[in-house]
């Protein structure tokens, strides 16, 4: 099926609605907890929420992936294999965690449920969006680690910048108890057998603040 994505703005997205036949796909902005994505034909999330395939021809994502490729030397990069906000949905958290990633502090993150299909693998290049859905960095997939939460080792927490072991279980575990209707795969509630997958990276642009 051809896919025509869409960015709308604020006033846009305040209905996802689509007249009968229209087959676009439309991109809310981050306060409809939307990014560039797709699965199945079907909007979805990514890394707080879920992860997924992307539209990398998007222009604003094809002129940053030429701006990094430029101040990393000049090399013809591959095209990401997905584009995805921290935190969608709240603009402040969004940048903080972004920040946090920027500095190195935060090379973790967690995503329940787990994506399926998956579209990228250790060493795939994705594009993260600041709070205002703007690309603004370039990060490289380290590694991937399945397991329950409360399996999830106190080292990967570190990774994750956010706080200490209890912070990050209660966050989490708040996080997704709150929204998550919005995450639900099989009516499965989240809890500690719930499987997550932790997922490790690098920053490759821009360069870290304060090197």
């Amino acid at each position: 099926m051809d896919v025509e994505f869409i960015l709308l703005n604020k006033v846009d997205a305040i209905s996802l609605r689509r007249p009968k036949g229209d087959k676009r796909i439309r991109i809310a902005r981050p306060e409809q907890h939307f990014s560039f994505a797709l699965i199945n034909s079907q909007i979805s999330l990514r890394k707080i929420l879920s992860m997924s395939q992307v539209n990398p021809s998007h222009p604003s994502v094809v002129a940053f992936m030429s701006e990094a490729a430029k101040a990393l030397g000049g090399v013809p990069l591959p095209a990401p294999k997905d584009v995805f906000q921290f935190a969608p949905g709240n603009a402040k958290v969004s940048n903080d965690l972004l920040n946090l990633a920027l500095r190195g502090v935060k090379t973790g993150t967690t995503s329940w449920p787990l994506p399926n299909p998956r579209h990228w693998d250790v060493g795939d290049l994705s594009v993260i969006l600041d709070g205002d859905c703007k690309p603004t960095a370039l990060m490289r997939t380290t590694n991937f680690r399945e397991c329950k939460f409360e399996d999830v080792t106190v080292e990967f927490v570190e990774s994750e910048g956010e706080g200490g072991y209890e912070g990050y279980r209660e966050g989490h575990l708040n996080f997704y108890k709150r929204d998550g209707s919005r995450f639900q795969q099989g009516g499965e509630e989240f809890g500690e057998e719930s499987v997550v997958l932790c997922e490790t990276f690098e920053i490759l642009y821009p360069p870290k603040v304060g090197a």
